[in-house]
Protein backbone atom coordinates (compact mmCIF):
# COMPACT_ATOMS: atom_id res chain seq x y z
CA UNK A 1 0.00 0.00 0.00
CA UNK A 2 1.22 3.47 -1.01
CA UNK A 3 0.60 6.65 1.23
CA UNK A 4 1.76 9.38 -1.11
CA UNK A 5 5.26 8.68 -1.99
CA UNK A 6 5.82 6.77 1.41
CA UNK A 7 5.19 2.93 1.64
CA UNK A 8 3.66 2.27 5.43
CA UNK A 9 5.81 0.52 7.59
CA UNK A 10 4.89 -3.01 8.02
CA UNK A 11 4.36 -3.05 11.72
CA UNK A 12 1.28 -0.56 11.13
CA UNK A 13 -0.03 -2.30 8.28
CA UNK A 14 -0.11 -5.58 10.38
CA UNK A 15 -1.29 -3.51 13.58
CA UNK A 16 -3.86 -1.83 11.11
CA UNK A 17 -4.77 -5.59 10.42
CA UNK A 18 -5.78 -6.46 13.66
CA UNK A 19 -8.05 -3.60 14.74
CA UNK A 20 -11.66 -4.15 14.11
CA UNK A 21 -13.87 -0.73 13.68
CA UNK A 22 -17.19 -0.49 15.17
CA UNK A 23 -19.35 1.05 12.10
CA UNK A 24 -19.83 4.35 13.63
CA UNK A 25 -15.70 4.11 13.80
CA UNK A 26 -16.18 3.00 9.86
CA UNK A 27 -18.58 6.05 9.11
CA UNK A 28 -16.01 8.68 10.83
CA UNK A 29 -13.32 7.70 8.70
CA UNK A 30 -15.67 7.82 5.44
CA UNK A 31 -17.12 11.21 6.36
CA UNK A 32 -13.21 12.34 6.65
CA UNK A 33 -12.66 10.92 3.37
CA UNK A 34 -15.98 12.62 1.94
CA UNK A 35 -14.43 16.44 3.86
CA UNK A 36 -11.40 16.04 1.98
CA UNK A 37 -12.74 14.82 -1.40
CA UNK A 38 -14.98 17.68 -1.49
CA UNK A 39 -13.32 20.33 0.58
CA UNK A 40 -15.70 20.75 2.64
CA UNK A 41 -15.58 21.34 6.73
CA UNK A 42 -17.63 19.53 9.56
CA UNK A 43 -21.24 21.03 9.07
CA UNK A 44 -21.16 21.85 5.31
CA UNK A 45 -22.33 17.72 4.61
CA UNK A 46 -25.41 19.50 2.71
CA UNK A 47 -23.30 20.79 0.18
CA UNK A 48 -23.03 17.70 -1.62
CA UNK A 49 -24.87 14.68 -2.90
CA UNK A 50 -22.43 12.12 -1.68
CA UNK A 51 -22.59 10.41 1.87
CA UNK A 52 -20.15 8.90 4.00
CA UNK A 53 -21.73 5.75 3.07
CA UNK A 54 -20.87 5.55 -0.66
CA UNK A 55 -17.42 5.78 0.53
CA UNK A 56 -17.75 2.56 2.51
CA UNK A 57 -18.98 0.79 -0.61
CA UNK A 58 -16.78 -2.80 -1.24
CA UNK A 59 -15.93 -2.84 -5.33
CA UNK A 60 -14.77 -6.54 -4.99
CA UNK A 61 -15.88 -9.21 -2.46
CA UNK A 62 -12.42 -9.48 -0.70
CA UNK A 63 -13.02 -5.84 0.57
CA UNK A 64 -15.82 -6.30 2.73
CA UNK A 65 -13.91 -6.87 6.35
CA UNK A 66 -14.25 -4.85 9.45
CA UNK A 67 -10.66 -4.13 10.50
CA UNK A 68 -8.98 -1.09 9.94
CA UNK A 69 -6.52 -1.82 7.11
CA UNK A 70 -9.45 -3.11 4.94
CA UNK A 71 -11.85 -0.76 5.70
CA UNK A 72 -9.23 2.22 5.24
CA UNK A 73 -7.71 0.84 1.81
CA UNK A 74 -11.99 0.43 0.61
CA UNK A 75 -12.54 3.97 1.61
CA UNK A 76 -8.95 5.62 0.34
CA UNK A 77 -10.47 3.96 -3.11
CA UNK A 78 -13.39 5.41 -3.79
CA UNK A 79 -12.20 8.90 -2.33
CA UNK A 80 -9.26 8.68 -4.90
CA UNK A 81 -10.28 6.05 -7.91
CA UNK A 82 -14.32 7.93 -7.69
CA UNK A 83 -16.97 6.31 -9.79
CA UNK A 84 -19.86 6.76 -6.98
CA UNK A 85 -22.79 7.16 -8.09
CA UNK A 86 -25.90 9.38 -7.03
CA UNK A 87 -28.71 10.48 -7.80
CA UNK A 88 -30.34 14.49 -7.27
CA UNK A 89 -33.77 15.23 -6.58
CA UNK A 90 -34.48 15.70 -10.20
CA UNK A 91 -33.34 12.05 -10.76
CA UNK A 92 -30.19 12.97 -12.90
CA UNK A 93 -27.50 10.78 -11.96
CA UNK A 94 -24.31 11.72 -10.96
CA UNK A 95 -20.69 10.12 -10.83
CA UNK A 96 -17.69 11.14 -8.94
CA UNK A 97 -14.63 11.69 -11.28
CA UNK A 98 -10.98 10.13 -10.26
CA UNK A 99 -8.65 12.47 -8.80
CA UNK A 100 -6.10 13.17 -10.78
CA UNK A 101 -3.99 15.90 -9.19
CA UNK A 102 -1.47 15.15 -7.16
CA UNK A 103 -1.86 18.15 -4.74
CA UNK A 104 -5.67 16.79 -4.07
CA UNK A 105 -4.25 12.96 -3.94
CA UNK A 106 -1.71 13.91 -1.12
CA UNK A 107 -4.51 16.26 0.97
CA UNK A 108 -6.86 13.33 0.72
CA UNK A 109 -4.09 10.56 1.58
CA UNK A 110 -2.65 12.45 4.72
CA UNK A 111 -6.06 13.49 6.17
CA UNK A 112 -7.08 9.82 5.79
CA UNK A 113 -4.24 8.25 7.14
CA UNK A 114 -3.57 10.69 9.75
CA UNK A 115 -7.11 9.82 11.19
CA UNK A 116 -6.43 6.16 10.37
CA UNK A 117 -3.45 6.19 13.29
CA UNK A 118 -5.43 8.08 15.35
CA UNK A 119 -7.97 5.15 15.15
CA UNK A 120 -5.24 2.54 15.84
CA UNK A 121 -3.88 4.79 19.01
CA UNK A 122 -7.42 4.33 20.32
CA UNK A 123 -7.64 0.77 19.92
CA UNK A 124 -4.22 0.03 21.14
Amino acid sequence: MRYGRLALPLSLWSGMKAVQLTQPEQLLLAQHALYARFDLEPGEDHKTLYQPVDFLRARRREDTGNDLYTVFNRVQENAIKGGLRRYDAEGERHTTRAITGIDQSVKVNKLLYSFAEKLLELHA
